[in-house]
């Protein structure tokens, strides 16, 4: 394995930015044996055929939305500042 391309600073009066600074300015390691297996290609993704819904169904399905939304305790501490009128 080489020898790290840039040492760590060992002295005491650099400041933790420039700490930082030379930290990331190091390049990235890696392993010798990330780059042996060859990266395999995304699968291609699912197209599903359209679903098709009755006007009904959705209204019914927004109305329990709803419902279940306006039955839960409120999420926001601005909703009990600003209690409806």
């Amino acid at each position: 394995m080489p020898p790290h391309p840039t040492p760590p600073i060992r002295d005491e009066d650099v400041t933790d930015y420039e700490q930082l600074r030379n930290h990331l300015a190091r390049p990235h390691l890696e392993h010798p044996a990330a780059r042996q297996q060859p990266v395999a290609p995304p699968p291609a993704p699912r197209i599903e055929p359209p679903v098709s819904v009755s006007v009904m169904e959705w209204l019914l399905a927004v109305g329990h939305a709803v419902a279940r939304r306006l039955r839960r305790a409120p999420s926001s501490a601005m909703v009990r500042l600003h209690p409806p009128e």
